[in-house]
Formats: structure tokens, sequence, C-alpha cells
């Protein structure tokens, strides 16, 4: 979504790639990104798979990522009064979190 506090408002059909993650510019979850480019895998997916990440790998790194983030629930870490009950992220979960984000900031350096 363009941010249209910003400007000058950004076009998203002529700005540059790195652009939209600029959030002064464009306002986007991190959900909205896996499913944009898992939507446009014939184009988006073919630096990922160049690089050994398929649709599926992607998915669930994106997932174990969106997972291990401590504000995904945004409750506030420090702030265990006002957190739900089941709150706390296990060892599974932020080993898996560790996996992925090591593998797309690999990703991330290939294409760079």
């Amino acid at each position: 979504m363009v941010n249209k506090k910003f400007s000058p408002i950004s076009n998203p059909n002529t700005c540059k790639f790195k652009d939209f993650f600029d959030h002064k510019q464009y306002i986007i979850y991190f959900s909205s990104i896996r499913t944009i480019i898992e939507d446009n895998w014939g184009k988006l997916g073919k630096k990922f798979e160049s690089v050994g990440i398929d649709r599926n790998k992607f998915h669930t790194c994106m997932e174990d990522l969106n997972a291990g983030r401590n504000d995904a629930d945004h409750y506030d870490a420090e702030d265990m009064d006002d957190s739900p009950e089941n709150w706390e992220i296990d060892d599974v979960t932020i080993q898996n979190f560790v996996v992925a984000l090591n593998k797309m900031n690999t990703f991330l350096e290939m294409i760079k």
C-alpha cells in the first residue's frame, strides 16, 4: 500500500524494487510480502530458485520467520503482564526462525 503521507508519492509501477521495503514510501506487512511473492512466483520466484529455494521452502522460511518475530502478535516483550499466557517463543520456533533467517540472508547477499 502506498504511504500517502510520503512526498513525493511513489508509483508502484515505476519505482525500484527496493523502494517497496522503504517504510516511508510503502506500508507493507510481512505476510503481504510472502503473499505477493507467492502469487507472482513465475516471475519473482526465479531468483529464489536460482539459489536453491523452491516455492515450498520459501513458504516455510517465511512462516518460520513470522513465527519467530517477537512483534508478530503486537505485544511488548518487556511487558509480560500485557501478553497472552502462551506468548513466549519456544526453542523449536526460535531454531526454525534462525535457520530461515540465515537462508534468507544468504539469498539477499547473493542477489546484491
